[in-house]
């Protein structure tokens, strides 16, 4: 733990480069004052580019943060550029570079239609310093050649106001079968079972006179449950029952014929 807390940041040696029209160019701005008027650059290009370097000197801990903010400030849209650090003797070199075409398109939007300069603000903090002596201070100010940047494509982002309506189209219901045609097919099987068992009783399969009787008329009734219970579930899934539900009918349905069929085409075929 620390006995005692830093004053402030003694922030010296601020130098700005940028080039412009392939030329590089130098500023020096010394130190960091309260009432430091921001320096303007004009006429930079998108394949321009711009070097701000400090130097911390006699400093009792690296601060928690160093940054410089590039944007519209008034509009809290900024990006934050990262030093690189180096540390010498008893002093801290931290150097910023910043490629014009990396500028986002949106600061490149607002700073074209409000005629407004892109600035660069320092910050320099740490929790072992008080917040009176943060440095918080807006150190040039960009003009942009803005016929050289590709922004058009940006679209302002709507807030504060209605929204356009989102309309959202349901898919229709599946399509089955027209209950018609269901019906008719219905009729067809029912013709058809009817057949077949006009069929069986020309082959003596079925005959009056020997009837099954006892269990085995339980097996025959359980049969033609069974098969009057198929019809109906294939009924319902026509007339728009869901195939899941059809299904796990069938299945339940489909043990139990099984079984009692088996059953009772035993018991006549020792008959027949």
């Amino acid at each position: 733990m620390l006995l005692c807390k830093i004053i402030a940041f003694q922030v010296d040696n601020l130098k700005l480069t940028y080039t412009s029209n392939k030329q590089s160019n130098t500023i020096k701005i010394g130190t960091i004052e309260n009432n430091l008027v921001p320096n303007i650059i004009n006429n930079l290009t998108i394949d321009d580019t711009i070097k701000f370097s400090f130097q911390i000197v006699d400093y009792g801990a690296v601060p928690e943060q160093i940054a410089l903010l590039v944007g519209l400030p008034d509009r809290d849209l900024e990006i934050p550029i990262k030093p690189t650090l180096k540390v010498k003797d008893n002093s801290i070199l931290a150097l910023f570079k910043l490629s014009l075409k990396d500028i986002p398109k949106s600061i490149l939007y607002f700073a074209h239609n409000e005629e407004k300069p892109i600035s660069g603000t320092l910050i320099v903090a740490s929790s072992e310093v008080g917040k009176n002596d943060y440095i918080f201070t807006k150190t040039f100010e960009m003009n942009l050649d803005y016929d050289t940047f590709a922004f058009d494509s940006f679209k302002e982002p709507i807030r504060y106001e209605p929204l356009p309506e989102i309309r959202h189209i349901f898919p229709s219901p599946p399509k089955t079968v027209s209950p018609f045609l269901a019906k008719i097919f219905v009729g067809i099987i029912i013709l058809a079972g009817f057949g077949l068992l006009f069929i069986w009783v020309s082959f003596g399969v079925i005959k009056f006179d020997n009837i099954a009787t006892g269990l085995n008329l339980i097996y025959l009734l359980g049969f033609i449950i069974s098969i009057i219970g198929f019809e109906l579930v294939f009924l319902r899934y026509y007339l728009g029952t869901s195939i899941f539900e059809t299904i796990n009918t069938s299945s339940l349905l489909g043990i139990f014929g099984l079984v009692i069929g088996t059953k009772y085409l035993r018991s006549i075929g020792n008959n027949i």
